[in-house]
């Protein structure tokens, strides 16, 4: 017998509450000397009988000892009862069954709410373990659907590649606009912007003769970034803003500026 088969099978409770005979105790004891998990689990019912029974513990009040000597002592000296040994033996049996049926019942209810809250908990710690990993996935399949829009945006027909290059003050910068003609859709990959503190932020403008339009605000992060449209544009400028976008572009933080070649 597997030990998870032993430990359900009542035999250590029995054991534990001394209603086992001598062969039964000595399956017992030979199943814990065989099996450590058999051991730690007759160990943790011995704990829970004891804590069990110190929890209930009463001590009665002298008074009700002496009430009970009085009224037992003149009993007893006016009538004796013979009891033959039989049946002596047998209501010893009877009140030994009635003790060890009431603590076993006493103890089932406390050995198993212990298990119960037990299994409540170990619920609850997966359920979170389901909520994050689903949280997960849902971030998972949201980058998945970003990247097939952007994916499919940048290989489309009429999407224009606009290259922007850095200005006198910042040589050597990088930044590739998707413009999409038809639906005026703009994405955006940062390039080798670096990073700015967390009060500003880098702002796209798409600028059509006197017209300037804000494209949108945004910091240099991994990937094609999603901004916003533009009706119409001729070129595409950057510039430092604080963090949220600026109403109007401030020309001299211009990082990074190209034009539209179609």
């Amino acid at each position: 017998m597997e030990a998870k088969e032993y430990i359900v099978s009542g035999m250590l409770e029995l054991y534990a509450s001394g209603a086992l005979d001598d062969i039964g105790s000595a399956e017992v004891e030979q199943m814990v000397k065989k099996i450590p998990e058999v051991a730690a689990e007759l160990k943790a019912i011995q704990l829970s009988l004891e804590k069990y029974a110190m929890l209930h513990a009463v001590t009665p009040p002298a008074f009700v000892k002496e009430n009970l000597l009085k009224v037992i002592q003149p009993e007893a000296k006016e009538k004796v009862i013979a009891i033959t040994r039989s049946n002596n033996k047998f209501y010893q049996y009877a009140v030994a069954a009635s003790v060890v049926l009431l603590m076993l019942s006493s103890f089932a209810a406390f050995y198993f709410a212990g298990k119960f809250n037990s299994t409540k908990t170990e619920l609850a710690s997966l359920q979170n373990q389901y909520d994050t990993l689903k949280n997960n996935m849902d971030v998972v399949i949201a980058n998945q659907s970003h990247l097939k829009e952007a994916m499919d945006m940048i290989n489309g027909m009429n999407t224009l590649k606009v290259k922007l290059s850095g200005t006198e003050k910042h040589p050597g910068m990088q930044v590739l606009v998707y413009y999409d003609m038809d639906n005026k859709h703009i994405m955006l990959d940062p390039g080798n912007l670096p990073q700015l503190p967390d009060s500003l932020q880098y702002q796209l403008w798409a600028l059509k003769g006197t017209n300037v339009l804000d494209a949108g605000a945004f910091s240099p992060i991994a990937g094609i970034l999603n901004l916003k449209a533009a009706p119409e544009a001729e070129l595409f400028a950057i510039t430092v803003e604080k963090y949220g976008g600026s109403p109007t572009p401030h020309v001299d933080q211009m990082v990074a500026m190209g034009k539209i070649s179609i």
